[in-house]
């Protein structure tokens, strides 16, 4: 993978990226093909986009680019709290103008691409667009998750959490193979000892600020919202009024919900091809525009205060043009008690990490990969000591233990009830205290045996109460 370094007097940013053709640089972009630019789902890098690189409805007529964000895959950046989806945006554009990019449809991917995409002004398309704010069980959930993984002590502490996730983010019902992939790349990406790393994607998540109105109306070119018809994360209903509120998109914004999809259009194949089906026939409708490598008029420091600019007036802050036009960091519009409180936690999370809990050997390699089945080997030892072969359930016994499951007999809908700002404020207060796991779960032990050794859902398993 090719990869752009950005410095500045206060930010560095090593940002890596893919593309769909040969050598893998823009240099062997089809001059003759409209370019399209995808970001990566939440939590995961631009590996996880192969289901769209791949279909060749998308890579046989577009040049197609993707970019690990500054906190995820294999770009890497220095820690700092003055960091949102502004500030991604700008990471993007820079690129884009060092790269000589033509004019690009975008795609964004769930929380993470489409907050970005709706700050970076092109072709628009919408996967899976979250609420403007998290709803009030996703935020718990994320909020209990980051300390439980960040914080675990030991491997199947850590794999559990992970379980958890999947379950959070494509419901109880997902494909084995996938679950275990997703465990073991999360142990790999993002274990205990880089925390700080999991801290700032999740940051990103908890602390975003919803697009005011002049945002949304500045845009004006084609969109095309697409949501999966049982996602759980955010109801269809936050899809209807996105695309409402693009009031100046070129024809109205269209709205296209897939039956049977659910949380994610990317990396489960089924949903990814249907959404892929209607991305290519939306793409099909629009003004075709070469990739023609060529040098900006502008230099970038008058590029990227262009931007500023820009995002003075929609934010109504005429300080931010005075920023520094080569910082990304210039691009962020959070306030000075968000970002102190990132700060702080980044010092918090940042103790102890390299004696933290690590999942993987020295040589990089897996101590152990998950799966699911490692407790239901045929031939195992009991108890007692000795070896008992299990015997097969019937099916009437199968769909009792089914039924009795907590994962598999609950529903995956919750109230879409949004966050409120003094459980957002309790959230940062709780990450700067740096609290350790095995603090938040001692507890004073009362009642009876069975009660104190019955196991608490964690918040990631309440959301598919």
């Amino acid at each position: 993978m090719p990869y752009l370094n950005f410095e500045s007097d206060d930010d560095y940013v090593s940002l890596w990226y893919n593309t769909n053709v040969s050598f893998n640089n823009v240099g062997s972009f089809d001059p003759d093909r409209p370019t399209l630019l995808l970001f990566h789902p939440t939590l995961l890098d631009t590996q996880w986009l192969t289901h769209h690189f791949a279909d060749p409805r998308l890579s046989g007529s577009y040049n197609m680019i993707a970019f690990d964000m500054r906190v995820a895959g294999r770009s890497s950046c220095r820690p700092t709290g003055r960091s949102d989806f502004w500030v991604q945006a700008a990471d993007i554009g820079r690129a884009h103008h060092m790269l000589h990019l033509p004019p690009v449809h975008v795609m964004g991917i769930e929380t993470l691409g489409c907050n970005i995409a709706l700050r970076f002004a092109a072709l628009l398309i919408f996967c899976n667009p979250p609420p403007p704010i998290e709803l009030k069980e996703a935020f718990q959930a994320y909020d209990e998750a980051l300390h439980s993984w960040c914080f675990a002590e030991d491997l199947d502490s850590f794999e559990k959490y992970g379980v958890d996730a999947v379950a959070a983010m494509l419901g109880p019902e997902n494909d084995p193979d996938l679950e275990e992939e997703l465990v073991s790349y999360w142990a790999l990406a993002m274990p205990p000892t880089r925390r700080v790393r999991v801290l700032q994607q999740i940051n990103l998540l908890l602390n975003r600020k919803p697009c005011n109105a002049a945002t949304l109306n500045s845009i004006a070119l084609p969109v095309l919202v697409i949501h999966g018809e049982h996602n759980h994360l955010s109801p269809k209903q936050y899809a209807h009024e996105l695309g409402a509120a693009l009031k100046n998109a070129q024809g109205g914004a269209l709205v296209y919900i897939i039956k049977g999809a659910g949380s994610s259009l990317s990396i489960v194949g089924k949903s990814a091809s249907l959404a892929n089906l209607t991305i290519s026939k939306f793409l099909s409708r629009q003004p075709r525009h070469r990739s023609d490598l060529v040098p900006p008029e502008l230099s970038l420091e008058e590029h990227m205060q262009a931007g500023l600019q820009r995002l003075a007036g929609l934010m109504s802050d005429g300080g931010i043009a005075d920023r520094n036009p080569l910082s990304s960091l210039s691009f962020c519009c959070l306030d000075a008690e968000t970002i102190k409180s990132q700060t702080d936690a980044l010092v918090q999370f940042r103790k102890g990490q390299l004696r933290a809990m690590n999942p993987v050997h020295a040589d990089g390699r897996l101590i152990r990969r998950y799966t699911r089945n490692r407790d239901e080997h045929w031939f195992q030892a009991g108890v007692d000591g000795l070896s008992h072969a299990q015997v097969p359930l019937s099916r009437r016994q199968k769909q009792i233990a089914e039924d009795s499951n907590p994962r598999t007999s609950r529903s995956t809908n919750f109230p879409a009830e949004l966050v409120s700002a003094q459980q957002v404020e309790e959230s940062r207060v709780r990450r700067v205290g740096g609290f350790a796991q095995t603090t938040v779960d001692r507890q004073v032990i009362k009642g009876s045996v069975a009660k104190v050794m019955a196991p608490s859902a964690s918040a990631l398993t309440r959301m598919l109460l």
